[in-house]
């Protein structure tokens, strides 16, 4: 089951499951938003321009991401806390435990923090204005490679928000 949808809100399979109420709903996605936020100025902080692979001239930008020291801990832990003091044992362990499901285990934010990520921003290749991007996510501690994609700049955006945008420029 997914917790929150493509739209950023809790869906409406989740909110039946867990047994939340409208004000409830309400509620936890502040608290998300909150925790994302944190992410977005954490990202924003991190995020770094490789000069020898960027070449602004032609849209090409190379970004790098370090995984968080504490793996994202400082920013989860405090909401998983939070979850259950606010919507009690029962309730909070199933949002929590949705909100730690493999959904989540890459996107948003390197899994919250989890891994480095490389980004290769480029024009595409059918010679339009629109950019694309490259990620790769590599565990911090071994640089095993955990997974790649391309992706259009908008879905780049949905995954890391605004926190990359004052490092390229973009469409």
């Amino acid at each position: 089951m997914v917790l929150i949808g493509a739209n950023g809100r809790i869906t409406s399979a989740a909110a039946t499951n867990i047994g939340l109420t409208d004000d409830e709903i309400e509620e936890l996605e502040l608290m998300i938003g909150g925790a994302l936020g944190e992410f977005e100025k954490i990202t924003a902080d991190r995020v770094k321009v490789d000069e020898s692979k960027s070449d602004p001239s032609n849209g090409n930008y190379s970004l790098r991401i370090r995984a968080m020291d504490d793996q994202g801990a400082s920013v989860l832990t405090p909401l998983e806390h939070d979850v259950l003091r606010r919507f009690g044992v029962e309730k909070g362990r199933l949002i929590n435990k949705l909100f730690s499901s493999a959904q989540y285990d890459i996107e948003p934010f390197g899994a919250f923090g989890k891994y480095d990520a490389d980004i290769e921003i480029r024009p595409a290749s059918n010679g339009s204005n629109i950019k694309v991007a490259s990620v790769q996510y590599y565990d911090p501690t071994t640089g095993q490679k955990i997974v790649s994609s391309e992706m259009t700049i908008p879905k780049l955006e949905e995954i890391y928000g605004k926190s990359l945008s004052n490092k390229y420029t973009p469409p």
